[in-house]
């Protein structure tokens, strides 16, 4: 069991870093994530922009999904700048 400790630590560390840029940055680590890429293509700025949106293009886990579709509904209502705010409040993970 422990021999596995070392890569769940290293898991834990970058987690306790927060340096993810985010998928519009292209720093996300989710390669399989097609809106790194999707963004650019429809030329919006976030995925609820998208006329498409939501779409099943993230590939992503359900949490994540459920997650992703979660800032984007918020950022929808209450606006990009408000979600900022209101998320610089929250626990990133």
């Amino acid at each position: 069991m422990l021999a596995s400790y070392p890569g769940f630590a290293a898991v834990l560390d970058a987690l306790t870093k927060g340096s993810c840029t985010g998928c519009r940055a292209g720093g996300s680590s989710l390669h399989t994530c097609a809106a790194r890429v999707c963004f650019r293509e429809k030329g919006v700025d976030f995925c609820f922009q998208c006329d498409e949106y939501p779409c099943s293009r993230t590939n992503s886990s359900e949490e994540l999904e459920r997650h992703w579709r979660t800032a984007n509904d918020s950022m929808k209502e209450i606006g990009v700048d408000r979600y900022f705010r209101e998320s610089r409040e929250r626990p990133r993970y």
